[in-house]
């Protein structure tokens, strides 16, 4: 089955836009900064982006400026002389060498480059005297000095034949005819149709139609007489019908790619998502991420009115409206099918040591150990009250978590004070990998030893650790205390883990048998399962390995570390030689693992769906516009930009609400996705689309 993903439009042009009532005019909440802008004289002037539309100017770009900007100049290439920005005349495709801010080709003459004559002689000439005398002009920079002209030779393009060096035939998409050939006395190969997946018909030589990734439609053929195949083309109004190429583009379809038919061809819909309505294909709007209701083949979102759902609105209350609705009232709306009745608004959470979210109040106090502050207030317009932060010295002040922790203090927690607090002097504490100074009671909380009041790191030399011995075989060097706390043998005084071997263990080996020996040999090579210091085969039972799928893979290991470890166990007599796991594409965040979907699932993760993996999957954030993997205000300036300039790489991503253009709404849906503005980030939020 094929399906057809419709890219998105923006109505309207950048320079008929009108901006957003409350983005007009350089004081009003909310408006960008001037940019540089190239006017038609190509001077530049650092101004508003409507106002350089209207002056027939060109905006640089977010955050440019005249004083570094380079407008289009003469610019001398093989192709002549042309006005182009400088970076543009540089790059492969012109080899050009600009002429500096200012000039205009009907005032420039062109420098002289090396020119390869027919005799493979060089001369440093002009393009239009190279051209004259049947040569072809270098490179840029390029001198006869350095230069040592190749021969040429016939060199077959689809309307002529011309002498060539054979690199330089090559790199404009010509045909090379072989040493010694000349277009005199050769007749180049004919060319025949060739049809593109995009429906696109051209006259190709033959090979180049296969490098092209083209499909050759015989010799003899021709494109104006021979039309490629009709394809499956979905029409704006969602239906969909076989037709050729050029109508289907003429009609504003988008084609289903080659050899599709509708027969066998998806359309998108209207389908009502969590995050508003969107065109897509039935399957893709009810599974896996969308999780929408799909509204019917025919459908779209223009003419299609999605259920209304609960509204949380700037005061607190709830109200049922549809989501424009929602949005135009500054409401938070609150998902498919959500109602009123069964919603409790988010309100401005402070947690505990630093941050504040969006949450239901029960929320916020029992998984986020934070206070709520309130029906109707927002992160936004919030600040979390001061709390006690014990300081280095033991003294007690009611300060912001960032400010207590600038001083090099501990916050207590959300609603503590210094009238109910006690703090106490921090003091060396000594880890095994080094020494911090911190209160006693933190210090042994973590496993530290504490070197007791009044000391400091600066001036305390840590006691020696021992070699200590974990169930794992890894040897670490520890305090004596600390290792017997972490589970640990030490292994005596002087010892250290360079010249100590842990003693050996109960080893569990694949076929379900026990000896003892050093855990790592346990590891490599009997591959098996270290029991833990002190075991013995006398008092171990052992299971024999089976094949346990998890992220990444197969490994065979007894079924109980299999569970244990999250994998999924795949019964006794298996093994990872002859067992092959489920796996798909599982995205957490911006994460992406390959493994079984029902493991993706109880990880916490969105499976992708069969036949998905990491390797064709990016997993992306809603709201994450520029795609830099934070939510951030880049992304909101990125969206106002799209609102301007549809042409915009990012710009599908900035259209959130699916009506094929940005602005209000879209901006009020990506408030709502600011991180102080919603919920700790969940697998809901996340998608698996690609990027540009």
């Amino acid at each position: 089955m094929v399906v057809v993903l419709m890219h998105t439009t923006f109505a309207g042009s950048a320079q008929n836009r009108e901006p957003a009532p409350e983005l007009r005019g350089a004081d009003s909440p909310g408006s960008f900064p001037a940019k540089a802008c190239c006017l038609p004289d190509d001077s530049c002037l650092d101004m508003p982006t409507r106002e350089c539309y209207s002056l027939g100017g060109t905006p640089q770009g977010l955050n440019s400026l005249c004083a570094t900007t380079t407008c289009s100049e003469a610019c001398c290439s093989y192709y002549g002389c042309q006005e182009l920005p400088a970076n543009v005349c540089l790059d492969d495709f012109y080899d050009g060498i600009p002429q500096g801010r200012g000039t205009h080709c009907e005032s420039i003459n062109c420098p002289l480059r090396e020119c390869c004559l027919p005799n493979r002689a060089c001369a440093d000439l002009s393009l239009d005297d190279c051209r004259a005398q049947g040569g072809y002009w270098g490179e840029r920079d390029s001198a006869c000095s350095a230069t040592l002209c190749e021969p040429f030779e016939a060199c077959c393009y689809t309307t002529e034949c011309l002498d060539r060096p054979r690199i330089y035939c090559q790199r404009r998409w010509g045909l090379p005819q072989g040493a010694g050939t000349l277009c005199a006395s050769t007749s180049c190969p004919p060319t025949e149709a060739c049809c593109f997946d995009n429906g696109y018909c051209g006259d190709r030589f033959l090979e180049h139609c296969l490098s092209q990734l083209g499909t050759p439609q015989g010799p003899g053929s021709s494109c104006s007489t021979l039309p490629c195949p009709t394809l499956a083309c979905c029409l704006p109004d969602e239906s969909c019908e076989d037709m050729h190429a050029d109508q289907c583009y003429d009609l504003g379809g988008h084609l289903g790619g080659l050899n599709s038919l509708c027969a066998t061809t998806m359309c998108p819909e209207a389908c009502c998502t969590n995050h508003g309505c969107f065109n897509l294909p039935a399957d893709l709007c009810v599974g896996g991420y969308w999780g929408g209701i799909a509204q019917g083949q025919g459908t779209n979102c223009e003419s299609v009115a999605c259920p209304p759902r609960a509204c949380c609105l700037p005061d607190g209350s709830c109200a049922d409206m549809t989501m424009r609705e929602c949005f135009e009232l500054a409401g938070h709306p609150q998902g498919l099918n959500s109602l009123c009745e069964t919603t409790i608004c988010p309100e401005a959470c402070c947690l505990s040591y630093g941050g504040c979210y969006d949450l239901p109040a029960d929320d916020c106090r029992d998984h986020f150990d934070g206070t709520p502050r309130g029906k109707g207030t927002h992160c936004g317009t919030t600040d979390c009250p001061p709390q006690a932060c014990c300081l280095p010295d033991g003294a007690c002040a009611d300060l912001s978590v960032d400010v207590c922790q600038a001083q090099g203090g501990i916050p207590e927690g959300t609603d503590s004070a210094c009238n109910a607090t006690t703090c106490e002097p921090f003091e060396a504490c000594c880890y095994g990998f080094g020494c911090y100074d911190s209160p006693g009671s933190d210090c042994q909380m973590y496993l530290g030893l504490p070197q007791g009041a009044g000391t400091h790191c600066a001036s305390t030399t840590c006691p020696p650790t021992e070699a200590c011995c974990h169930d794992s075989g890894i040897c670490s060097n520890e305090f004596p205390d600390i290792c017997v706390a972490w589970y640990g043998m030490p292994q005596g005084p002087d010892t250290h883990c360079s010249t100590v071997s842990c003693p050996p263990q109960a080893c569990c080996l694949p076929d379900g048998s026990c000896q003892t020996m050093p855990a790592d040999d346990c590891y490599y090579p009997a591959n098996g399962f270290p029991q833990g210091l002190g075991t013995d085969c006398v008092a171990t039972v052992c299971q024999a390995f089976q094949a346990c799928c998890e992220f990444y893979g197969c490994r065979d290991a007894p079924p109980d570390s299999c569970i244990t470890h999250g994998g999924s166990p795949h019964g006794i007599g298996t093994d990872c030689a002859t067992t092959k796991c489920p796996s798909e594409a599982c995205c957490f965040a911006l994460n992406c693992f390959d493994g079984p979907p029902d493991l993706c699932l109880r990880s916490g993760g969105d499976p992708q769906g069969p036949g998905t993996d990491c390797t064709t999957t990016i997993c992306t954030i809603v709201g994450d516009i520029n795609g830099d993997g934070v939510i951030d205000l880049d992304d909101y300036a990125t969206s106002y930009l799209c609102s301007a300039d549809h042409e915009n790489e990012h710009c599908p991503f900035a259209d959130l609400d699916g009506d094929d253009d940005v602005d209000l709404l879209d901006w009020g849906l990506l408030q709502s996705l600011f991180p102080a503005n919603r919920e700790p980030v969940s697998k809901e939020r996340f998608r698996s689309e690609p990027r540009p």
